[in-house]
């Protein structure tokens, strides 16, 4: 069976294409154990990538990279206040899920604000968090079990793999254009 990432790269490549094209890209919650996975073929393409991220060690990992064009340490309910440049492309990869539903509407209007393209993925339906925190993070911990619905909604365009709940083997993706 492929892993969830090899899936997940085709599900993106089949799903919004052109995010594997230059351009600059907001990368909200860039974790250590998962940002490499999830964005090195991005950089790959030519994006220009500055993170905002909530926890500052990871940041300053981060600000070490030289793939790394900026780091902005904030929270991503925020994102409004930041003084952030517009971007092509906000993505969120397996971040949605980390903050409550409640939050989640007006979350995504201001990143909508601040990209032509918000793309952002999470696990499909509640999962059981294997660990609440991550070499520390207190962010790490699921505050929210997605459904298509949640993202449909509020105008966005969907696409699953996998069984609703399967920790490792689902995902949800969501797309829209905001220009």
């Amino acid at each position: 069976m492929p892993s969830h990432w090899t899936l997940a790269y085709a599900q993106l490549r089949r799903c919004v294409p052109q995010i594997f094209r230059p351009g600059t890209c907001l990368y909200v919650g860039a974790s250590r154990d998962k940002f490499a996975n999830s964005a090195r073929e991005l950089i790959k393409a030519g994006r220009v990538v500055t993170i905002l991220e909530i926890w500052e060690p990871n940041c300053e990992f981060y600000r070490q990279q030289p793939t790394i064009a900026r780091v902005h340490r904030g929270d991503v309910r925020d994102v409004a206040q930041y003084d952030l440049p517009h971007f092509d492309l906000c993505m969120w990869f397996h971040g949605p899920e980390h903050i409550p539903v409640a939050d989640l509407p007006a979350t995504l209007v201001a990143l909508e604000a601040q990209a032509d393209l918000v793309v952002l993925a999470c696990p499909f339906g509640v999962t059981v968090q294997r660990e609440e925190e991550m070499r520390g993070n207190p962010w790490q911990k699921h505050l929210a079990g997605l459904l298509p619905e949640d993202f449909q909604r509020l105008g966005y365009q969907i696409d699953t793999f996998g069984k609703e709940a399967d920790w490792n083997a689902c995902n949800l993706l969501a797309w829209k254009k905001s220009k």
